[in-house]
């Protein structure tokens, strides 16, 4: 006959909870693998909201710096002379100087010569209108000589640049007297291309 033990100190019992426990545990860690890096690539998208409002900015100026302007050379008969004058950027951003305009009534002789003996004239350009000084327009058209830069010239906000336009005045060659001019100009700029 056979004998048949059993083992009522649940000690096989226990074995078995091991083994088991021992594969929940292997699985659970194998599980928690898979996910974590999952995790590690989830997004969460947060935001924060506002606004901003910006009101246009009022046409900026430029200023011919005091004591900066004149000729490139001195004026003799038959000599034909360029302007000059160092331009300061005032805004907050850069601006391209592109033309040099001069006032037609404004040329004139100096130091008490007559016109007729110095003979001094605009050397070229084309007939433009006056820019105002208030920035509000233009005088009437014809009331200005317009000259182009050679090479529009970048003023970065807040610098200074010389500003050189060739050719503007001239003394005509039977002139009988050097003589010295004054004029008004304004320098013209763009913003932006």
């Amino acid at each position: 006959m056979r004998t048949t033990e059993f083992d009522f100190s649940g000690a096989e019992q226990q074995a078995k909870t091991k083994k088991r426990k021992r594969k929940v545990v292997i699985a659970s860690v194998i599980g928690a693998a898979v996910l974590i890096p999952g995790a590690a690539w989830a997004a969460v998208n947060i935001f924060g909201f506002g606004n901003f409002e910006a009101a246009a900015a009022a046409n900026g100026t430029l200023q011919i710096v005091d004591g900066t302007a004149g000729l490139t050379k001195t004026l003799a008969p038959g000599q034909t002379v360029g302007v000059k004058g160092n331009v300061k950027n005032t805004n907050d951003y850069d601006i391209t100087v592109t033309d040099l305009y001069v006032k037609k009534a404004g040329l004139q002789v100096t130091g008490g010569d007559n016109a007729t003996v110095c003979k001094v004239s605009f050397a070229g350009g084309t007939d433009a209108a006056y820019p105002k000084a208030d920035g509000s327009g233009f005088e009437a058209n014809g009331t200005a000589v317009k000259f182009e830069l050679a090479t529009p010239a970048v003023i970065p906000a807040g610098f200074t640049k010389q500003i050189t336009v060739a050719d503007v005045i001239k003394q005509d060659a039977s002139a009988t007297k050097m003589c010295g001019v004054k004029a008004d100009y304004a320098v013209g700029a763009k913003v932006g291309n």
